[in-house]
């Protein structure tokens, strides 16, 4: 085992203690010992997510996360990890945003040449430790919760725990990567999981909006393939070709999960040195294959998918306009933060934005029940002072969304370490939608003003200061 001799500089109110390590097998770890901590966690991320996907195998990596939960050679039984982990136990899990700052504090002291390969495991490792109890609820033995997720890059693994139980669900969670246990029944059973869950995903706007984009990109790229996998991509399409999905996910297994892709943080009250020690224990035999990590040929928008029109039908009734532009990922900018600093101006709301004119256009200043005459018709027997008061109490409500849009939104979404998109999303009202083209021209000449205006350092202390510091 080697120790990186990379100094952490925390603030003075920072009672939590740092360390990163390296074992012998190359998994990296970033120990964090919390005294005032009742609960556990760990986080691993390994720099292995979708982009992996062998032709003709879309969703392999995402079904291999499914998998590792199961069984292990050590805890044969399956599920026992997770009816470990949760054991007896409600709850409702809540991302803790207050905690953001810790993962800005370490990026922004140690440097993201450190700290972005543990940054998934960070960030998640901090959502499983934030849990909201109720007064109906009442924690029992264990009290946990686990998860996991597959990125284009990397699959994180995380889960939380009473202090007094993380040694044991140390252990369990290690032998995820030490000696999986991935049975045939069980691959059939989880094949029919990851189907319902892309079942649900396709009542989702937000998924069906992703994937669309991914649709629409380079067709050779790995960001064109299609993530999630499903029983035709995962069982039928496999069989068609004699192929046994369970041998595939195994060789998969195998090609790629290697310690050196690995990145491990660990939260607990004890201190560093038994954390270390418990660590090396559990995590030292996870084998080194020397892998290296996936190489992203380059941006998957050429000339030809740029300035595109793409018209869909959404699941939820409604219009939103998205504009998309493929950018450098801000991470190699992150003291700068370009994508912060455009998103602050683009998505702010207040007088003379771009968000405001949208929100106003159309509107007429001095409504009254003249304007809409069908409304009331004269021979009605009302009063016109009634009818005027009947008419401003009917349409207070519509009035408030006669403009082009309800909201709007700017920043940065779907980045790797390679390449990213900046977007805009703006939800528009019946006439905002008549008038796309217009509000179109309005971003544009938004953004032309923005450029020759430059860089103001107010506004960048101001975006700064909101996102955290």
């Amino acid at each position: 085992m080697g120790e990186a001799a990379a100094e952490i500089v925390k603030p003075r109110t920072d009672t939590r203690e740092y360390r990163r390590i390296v074992l012998r097998n190359s998994l990296e770890v970033l120990l964090i010992s919390d005294p005032d901590t009742d609960k556990a966690a760990a986080s691993m991320s390994v720099s292995v997510g979708s982009f992996c996907d062998p032709e003709g195998f879309p969703g392999l990596a995402h079904f291999l996360e499914h998998m590792l939960f199961y069984a292990s050679e050590k805890y044969p039984l399956e599920d026992s990890y997770s009816k470990y982990i949760i054991e007896l136990y409600g709850g409702f899990i809540v991302f803790p945003y207050a905690l953001y700052p810790l993962v800005r504090f370490l990026l922004l002291n140690l440097g993201v040449q450190f700290c972005f390969p543990f940054l998934n495991a960070i960030i998640y490792l901090l959502g499983a430790i934030a849990w909201c109890d109720f007064e109906s609820v009442q924690p029992l033995p264990h009290g946990g919760s686990t998860n996991a997720f597959t990125s284009s890059e990397h699959t994180n693994y995380y889960f939380d725990v009473n202090s007094d139980c993380f040694e044991e669900a140390l252990d369990r969670f290690a032998q995820f990567f030490v000696k999986p246990l991935m049975s045939a029944d069980a691959t059939t059973r989880e094949i029919k999981a990851v189907d319902s869950e892309n079942q649900k995903n396709l009542l989702s706007d937000a998924w069906r909006m992703c994937q669309l984009q991914k649709h629409i990109s380079a067709e050779g790229h790995p960001y064109h393939k299609f993530s999630t996998g499903n029983w035709d991509t995962l069982e039928v399409k496999p069989k068609e070709k004699g192929l046994d999905t369970r041998h595939e996910l195994i060789k998969f297994y195998e090609e790629h999960y290697s310690a050196n892709l690995m990145h491990l943080v660990v939260y607990t009250k004890e201190s560093l040195d038994k954390i270390q020690s418990l660590v090396e224990h559990k995590f030292q035999e996870i084998q080194n294959k020397d892998r290296s990590n996936f190489q992203i040929p380059g941006q998957p928008c050429t000339s030809e998918h740029l300035q595109i029109l793409v018209k869909t039908v959404p699941i939820k009734q409604g219009h939103k306009l998205r504009v998309i532009w493929p950018i450098t990922p801000s991470i190699h900018n992150y003291k700068e933060g370009p994508c912060r600093y455009l998103g602050h101006l683009i998505g702010h709301e207040g007088e003379g934005s771009l968000f405001y004119i949208l929100k106003t256009l159309g509107r007429a200043p001095l409504l009254s029940s003249r304007h809409f005459p069908s409304a009331f018709p004269s021979n009605s027997n009302t009063s016109a002072a009634h009818r005027n008061d009947l008419f401003h109490q009917r349409i207070h409500h519509q009035h408030l969304i006669i403009g082009w849009a309800t909201s709007l939104s700017a920043g940065e979404g779907d980045w790797t370490c390679e390449f990213s998109f900046f977007k805009v999303v703006i939800d528009l009202t019946e006439a905002g939608h008549e008038h796309m083209q217009d509000i179109v021209g309005l971003l544009f000449k938004y953004i032309s003003l923005l450029q020759q205006t430059g860089v103001c350092k107010w506004i960048f202390d101001e975006a700064a200061c909101e996102g955290g510091c």
